[in-house]
């Protein structure tokens, strides 16, 4: 319907969705997946911890308040500490 979709949060939510990536594989895809989904969702708030960690020590809480988790699944995402 050409429609814009409608997004909201819930009260604890800061972002519409994480995108979590190992830094030495995925950093240029995961950049690439939060401008285009800005670019098709206009409105959605994307954390990607390059352009929004504030405090590495608080990474949990950066995840749980964001609605949705998006894995970008690269080499050695599984191997990661974080």
């Amino acid at each position: 319907n050409a429609m814009e979709p409608l997004l909201t949060l819930r009260p604890q939510h800061e972002w519409h969705v994480h995108v979590s990536h190992i830094w030495s594989s995925g950093q240029d895809q995961a950049a690439n997946i939060k401008r285009n989904l800005q670019l098709m969702l206009p409105g959605c708030l994307v954390f990607l911890d390059v352009d929004d960690l504030r405090d590495a020590t608080r990474l949990e809480d950066y995840v749980d308040q964001s609605a949705a988790l998006l894995l970008f699944l690269s080499r050695g995402f599984f191997k990661s500490r974080n």
